[in-house]
């Protein structure tokens, strides 16, 4: 039989070595989904509105690295179908838009947004493509 006397200093030699293991930075998920999405927006090129229907992907993940601080990413994909309202012009929908921040273990910290937008048309109406780079 083994006593808690026996166990303390196995016990501490344990808690010991697992202290000077390298710290690892810790990842975690949270937010993965996909959802419909529907609604009317103004096409900026011709004036026109569009109906929009079609789905958003979503995720968030969290990651706080060994150095301290914390790092997100946010990232949406749309993929959808766009009709102009007053033309019945047919369009394909792709729009990505990522949220990237870093907070140091100091306070400062980072924010990057990059976006793009393509209105890829079905017939003649012209495409439209929009890139969009945000940084702070």
């Amino acid at each position: 039989m083994i006593s808690k006397r026996s166990l303390t200093p196995i016990l501490a030699v344990a808690v010991i070595a697992l202290a000077l293991l390298p710290l690892r930075a810790l990842a975690a998920s949270l937010l993965n989904t996909t959802v419909p999405i529907s609604f009317t927006v103004p096409d900026s090129c011709t004036g026109e509105d569009l109906a929009v229907s079609g789905t958003e992907h979503e995720t968030i993940n969290e990651t706080l690295p060994s150095s301290g601080g914390v790092h997100f990413d946010i990232h949406i994909n749309i993929h959808a179908t766009a009709t102009g309202l007053i033309s019945g012009n047919s369009y394909v929908v792709n729009e990505t838009i990522s949220f990237i921040e870093n907070v140091n273990p100091g306070g400062t910290f980072t924010f990057t947004e990059p976006a793009s937008l393509e209105l890829v048309s079905q017939g003649s109406a012209p495409n439209q493509k929009i890139k969009a780079l945000f940084h702070i």
